[in-house]
């Protein structure tokens, strides 16, 4: 953000300088705590997943983050995404986290020092996700679309997209390209026509 890096080591927090010819790190590093897993990018303000709840940052001033709310209903070890004041988070079983449901929550995060817990999902083990041209692509059971409306309660029944037959856990969609990595490799497909949406590649994973 602005020219800035961030990174987080457990609870603390890392600023660098990317504006210069080699990154430079801007002061000491800062105790953030809830051992932050995931950093999502928003407007002025970071969004951080933690294995006990989603954390609000405001960067506003952007070498001084400033602690504006946490949300301990939607919390696990997963990315959290944003876009139109909505935040999209998952939660699985199966991990360090100590979770045992399966879920994808909705919250209001328009407000960022009252967010607000609007609806949750059950999944079957979702993971990654990402948000792009007013769609949620998701990592469950394979890969699942879903279009955005302006009601959050209806995005289960806007489902475009299921693709199953891999372990997907992270991905990135981008410029009409989906970007999956999955337990046996990184798939890609072409999400410029969601009626015809083409598998463009397979780049596989020698098995361990």
């Amino acid at each position: 953000y602005d020219n800035k890096l961030y990174a987080v080591l457990r609870n603390q927090i890392s600023i660098f300088d990317l504006a210069t010819s080699q990154p430079t790190k801007v002061g000491e590093s800062m105790y953030i705590g809830g051992d932050v897993e995931t950093i999502f990018s928003y407007k002025e303000n970071m969004f951080m997943g933690t294995p006990t709840g989603m954390l609000i940052y405001s960067v506003k001033d952007p070498v001084k983050p400033e602690f504006q709310s946490r949300i301990s209903h939607a919390y696990g070890c997963d990315p959290v995404v944003v876009d139109n004041d909505l935040a999209y988070v998952t939660i699985h079983d199966g991990n360090n986290c100590g979770q045992s449901n399966n879920e994808l929550f909705i919250v209001d995060v328009k407000d960022v020092k009252n967010p607000k817990q609007l609806v949750s999902f059950s999944m079957t083990k979702p993971k990654g996700l990402g948000i792009d041209a007013g769609k949620l692509f998701l990592c469950d059971d394979g890969l699942k679309v879903f279009q955005i409306t302006d009601d959050p309660q209806k995005l289960t029944a806007n489902q475009l997209k299921h693709i199953k037959g891999m372990d997907g856990y992270d991905l990135i969609p981008i410029n009409n390209t989906l970007m999956m990595i999955a337990a046996d490799g990184l798939y890609q497909y072409d999400y410029s026509n969601m009626n015809d949406m083409k598998f463009l590649s397979k780049l596989a994973f020698a098995k361990k």
